[in-house]
């Protein structure tokens, strides 16, 4: 007999350890799929809120999205990224001037990757107010080009 009740006690077990082994994963499935509601519905609730007054002359669209970090999470996120954005192109067109200055019809047989360098290094490490002097450089083009 009591070898019935041990074999009964440790199915009984194996019952109760399945049963919560279920229970956690419609309880990780559940809250998984409410995540996944609630960042899809984050849009509509932003959309059904009244319009900003951005006529204010103080009015600041990326603070705006700091303060309400809370409630639109994933809108806050793409606003930082798309907001933050350089409003100038004034640095990528003085690169593509450098770079044209770089390359003239006598310098075109100068490889992509030796223009790069040059034109990288003249930003990074160039004074700012001095004009680039390629003769300075030539000697390690050359010996990168080798």
């Amino acid at each position: 007999m009591d070898q019935d009740s041990s074999v009964g006690s440790s199915q009984g077990e194996r019952h109760i350890s399945r049963k919560r082994k279920l229970d956690e994963e419609f309880a990780q499935f559940k809250s998984e799929n409410l995540d996944l509601h609630s960042t899809m519905s984050e849009l509509e609730k932003y959309l059904q809120e009244k319009p900003i007054d951005t006529d204010e002359e103080n009015f600041d669209i990326l603070q705006y999205w700091k303060q309400n970090c809370g409630l639109y999470p994933t809108l806050a996120k793409m606003a930082r990224d798309f907001l933050s954005v350089q409003a100038s192109s004034v640095a990528s067109e003085s690169a593509f001037s450098t770079a044209g200055r770089l390359t003239d019809h006598l310098r075109t047989s100068m490889n992509s990757e030796t223009i790069e360098c040059l034109v990288c290094s003249k930003d990074w490490f160039g004074p700012k107010e001095e004009a680039f002097d390629l003769n300075k450089y030539l000697p390690l083009i050359r010996r990168s080009d080798q």
